[in-house]
C-alpha cells in the first residue's frame, strides 16, 4: 500500500513538472513573438510607418467629416429649432404669466382674456346698432341687413377680439421694456449706495436693504422683495438670480452675476460694486457719443420724410389740378378737334387720372414712408425701435399735416397765376 501511494505521488509530481514546463515554453514563445514584432517594426521603413499613420489620420478625418455633416445638416438644424420653439400649452401659459409679472400687471391672463372678450362684445353690439340705423335711414332690404349682421357676429367677433388682444400684448411688451429701462437708469446709483453701506461695515443683505430709496421706483420694490425672501430663509444668491432673470436686461444680469461671484470669492464687494456702477456710467456716455456722431443721418431722414416728401406730393397734387383745368378749357375751345402746332396735330383731352385716386396714393405713400423713417431714426438714435416708438405716430401726423398745408399753399399760389 505504501509503494502504491509513493508511486501516485511521483506521478503527480511528474505531471506538475510537465505543466510548469509547458507554461514556461508558452511564455518563452510569446516573448520571442513580441521581440520579433518589435524588431520588424524597428526594421520597417519610414514610408510604411507614414502610410499607416496616414491611414489612421484619414479614418479620423472621415469620422470628423461625417460628424460635421450631421451637425451641418439643414434639415436636422431646422428640426432642432422646431423642437425648441414648440411649447406645450402649459409652458405657453407659464410664459404668459411671466410676461404679466414682468409688465407689472395686477391681474392674471384669464382676467385679461375675459375683459377683452367683454369689450369685443360691446363693440359688436354698437356696430350692430349702427348697421340697423343705417339700414333704416337708407331703406336697405332685410336680407342685406341680415347678411351684414351674421357676418359681423361670426368673423367680426373673431377679428375684433384678435385685434384687441394683439394691441394689448404690444402694450404689455412696451410696459416690460419701460420697466427694464427704469431699473437700468437707477441701477448705478443704487450700486454706489450699496457699496458705501458695505464699506461702512454692513453685511451685504442689510447693505442692499438700506440702499433702497423711494426715487428708485421699481428697483426699490424688487429689492424689498429680495430682502423679504432672504429674511424668510431663502439664499441671497438665489433671490438675486431670480430678480435678475425677471427682466430681459443684460446690464442687470451682468451686475448680479459679478456680485454673486464676488461674494463667493470673498473679495472686496464694496469696491466691486463701485466699479460696476462706474462701468455702467461709461457705457451710457459711450452710447450718447455714438448717437451724437450719427445724428446728421437722422436729421436728413427726418427732413426727407416729414418735409420734402409731403411738400413734393402737395406740389404734384396741385399741378395735376392745373393740368386737368387747362386740358378741359382747351378741349372745350377746340370742341374735341386736334390742334396743329408747327405742322404737328396735337389732341388735348382730359387726363384719365382722378384727383381722389392720386390723393389716396399720396396718403398711403406718406404713411408708409413716415413709418419706416421713424423706425430707421429710432434705430440710429437709440439702437432699438421700442425706445423711440412714439416717433411713428408723430412722423405720420406731421407728414400728413404738411401735405395738406402744402396742397393749400400751392392752390393759393396757382389760383393767382391761372
Amino acid at each position: 500500500m505504501v509503494d502504491k501511494k509513493n508511486k501516485i505521488k511521483k506521478k503527480e509530481k511528474e505531471h506538475v513538472q510537465v505543466d510548469v514546463h509547458k507554461k514556461e515554453q508558452k511564455k518563452h514563445w510569446f516573448a520571442t513573438l513580441f521581440r520579433k514584432d518589435n524588431t520588424e517594426r524597428q526594421k520597417m521603413p519610414s514610408d510604411k510607418k507614414k502610410g499607416i499613420s496616414k491611414k489612421k489620420e484619414e479614418k479620423t478625418d472621415k469620422e470628423e467629416k461625417s460628424k460635421k455633416k450631421e451637425e451641418l445638416d439643414i434639415y436636422s438644424v431646422f428640426k432642432k429649432k422646431e423642437e425648441k420653439t414648440q411649447l406645450t400649452p402649459a409652458q405657453q401659459r407659464r410664459k404668459l404669466v411671466e410676461q404679466f409679472e414682468k409688465a407689472g400687471h395686477t391681474f392674471t391672463p384669464k382676467e385679461a382674456l375675459k375683459r377683452t372678450f367683454w369689450i369685443t362684445l360691446m363693440i359688436i353690439v354698437l356696430l350692430t346698432i349702427l348697421f340697423i340705423g343705417m339700414a333704416v335711414y337708407t331703406f336697405q332690404s332685410l336680407l342685406g341687413l341680415a347678411i351684414q349682421i351674421m357676418v359681423l357676429w361670426t368673423s367680426g367677433v373673431v377679428f375684433v377680439f384678435v385685434l384687441l388682444w394683439l394691441f394689448f400684448m404690444i402694450y404689455t411688451d412696451m410696459k416690460m421694456f419701460r420697466r427694464k429701462l427704469s431699473i437700468e437708469e437707477v441701477l448705478p446709483d443704487f450700486l454706489q449706495l450699496t457699496s458705501a453701506n458695505i464699506r461702512a461695515g454692513m453685511p451685504i443683505d442689510k447693505a442692499l436693504w438700506f440702499a433702497v430709496r423711494p426715487r428708485f421706483g421699481i428697483l426699490a420694490k424688487e429689492i424689498e422683495d429680495v430682502a423679504k425672501k432672504t429674511l424668510s430663509g431663502e439664499n441671497l444668491h438665489k433671490a438675486l438670480v431670480d430678480f435678475a432673470h425677471k427682466y430681459d436686461s443684460a446690464v442687470l444680469l451682468r451686475s448680479v452675476s459679478l456680485l454673486n461671484e464676488g461674494m463667493e470669492a470673498g473679495g472686496d464687494v464694496g469696491d466691486l460694486l463701485n466699479k460696476i456702477a462706474i462701468n455702467i456710467h461709461d457705457l451710457r456716455s459711450m452710447k450718447k457719443e455714438m448717437s451724437a456722431k450719427v445724428v446728421t443721418y437722422a436729421i436728413f431722414i427726418t427732413f426727407a420724410s416729414i418735409i420734402a416728401a409731403p411738400a413734393l406730393f402737395g406740389l404734384s397734387h396741385e399741378l395735376l389740378n392745373v393740368v386737368q383745368a387747362i386740358a378741359g378749357d382747351v378741349s372745350a375751345a377746340t370742341e374735341g378737334q386736334a390742334l396743329s402746332v408747327a405742322g404737328l396735330s396735337v389732341n388735348i383731352s382730359n387726363t384719365n387720372i382722378r384727383i381722389e385716386d392720386y390723393r389716396i396714393f399720396a396718403y398711403v405713400s406718406l404713411i408708409a414712408t413716415a413709418f419706416f423713417s421713424a423706425i430707421i431714426v429710432s434705430i440710429i438714435r437709440k439702437g432699438n425701435i421700442k425706445e423711440d416708438i412714439h416717433l411713428i405716430p408723430l412722423f405720420i401726423v406731421c407728414s400728413l399735416l404738411i401735405f395738406s398745408l402744402s396742397s393749400w399753399l400751392m392752390s393759393f399760389v396757382f389760383s393767382g397765376l391761372f
